[in-house]
């Protein structure tokens, strides 16, 4: 979880100091078709886990509808990252077993 954390951190820094709205939002050919939907299915990825860390399901894809500024989306994903690895710790000192984290 600290190195999610560093990575996620690391790859946003990146983004903001060198791709512009424009280059953000530009089709490309890849997994998903702009660099901002990529980093739409990580934020929605990691929600997906904090969502199951709670001992819950989610019910909603909302953030690939996100419409927020690239420095929103950098603070949101930074949070929810943030309180997934706080989350994360906590489970495991009450020691949730993993595979009732991840059953699907």
């Amino acid at each position: 979880m600290q190195y999610n954390l560093w990575a996620n951190q690391r790859l946003l820094d990146i983004i903001s100091e060198h791709c512009s709205d424009e280059q953000l939002n530009r089709e490309l050919v890849s997994s998903f078709p702009t660099i901002r939907k990529t980093l739409l299915h990580i934020w929605g990825a990691e929600s997906v886990w904090l969502i199951r860390l709670n001992g819950s399901s989610p019910n909603a894809w909302t953030w690939m509808q996100y419409e927020g500024s690239q420095d929103e989306l950098k603070k949101k994903s930074s949070t929810m990252t943030r309180h997934g690895l706080t989350l994360f710790r906590i489970k495991m000192k009450s020691f949730c077993p993993l595979f009732l984290i991840t059953k699907h």
